[in-house]
């Protein structure tokens, strides 16, 4: 019991800090005393996943096979999805459902995640995978449907912690965070 505690109270947390409308992005990254670095990369981006989902619902009103078929951010950034046995092209809206998919199977999973308050190396590794995967999913929003992200931004400041996320633990290179910095 003392361990689903702890893990609802790291989630409680980010939910607070989600709430403060005057917290900086780099004071919501910031590790906890508490909370062993790991752990807190790990509950960062299931929130993160979570507020992506939300991020794909509202772009699936625009974003299609159609409009677009293929993950771009720019016309020099196209991203194969790594969801198949063979990466291959995707539709930006399937990569978008393909990866927060198998995001959220892989962190609510026991084979990289046998607890939530003790993060494995090859947990870490899935950690920094995603980050990158679902970073292209603003990246795509950002230079593709751009009202649609600005909107999204400012009511829940999405990019601004994400980019925070990345750049304070090192998990996307600086090349490839390709959003202007907030």
């Amino acid at each position: 019991m003392a361990m689903v505690d702890a893990s609802l109270e790291v989630e409680q947390l980010i939910d607070k800090r989600a709430a403060n409308p005057h917290i900086s992005n780099d004071n919501f990254v910031e590790v906890p005393e508490d909370v062993e670095e790991p752990v807190w990369k790990y509950e960062l981006l299931r929130y993160f996943t979570v507020q992506l989902s939300d991020l794909a619902v509202q772009l699936s009103e625009e974003c299609s096979a159609d409009t677009c078929p293929d993950m771009r951010a720019s016309e020099e950034w196209q991203f194969l999805c790594a969801c198949h046995s063979t990466p291959q092209e995707c539709s930006a809206i399937s990569y978008m459902m393909h990866n927060l998919q198998q995001a959220e199977n892989t962190l609510a999973g026991e084979r990289f995640f046998e607890s939530r308050l003790r993060v494995s190396p090859a947990g870490m590794k899935q950690v920094d995978t995603y980050t990158r995967r679902l970073y292209r999913i603003l990246a795509h929003a950002y230079f593709q449907h751009r009202s649609c992200f600005d909107a999204f931004e400012a009511k829940t400041r999405i990019h601004g912690r994400y980019h925070a996320f990345a750049t304070r633990f090192h998990l996307i290179s600086k090349e490839h965070l390709i959003i202007p910095a907030p």
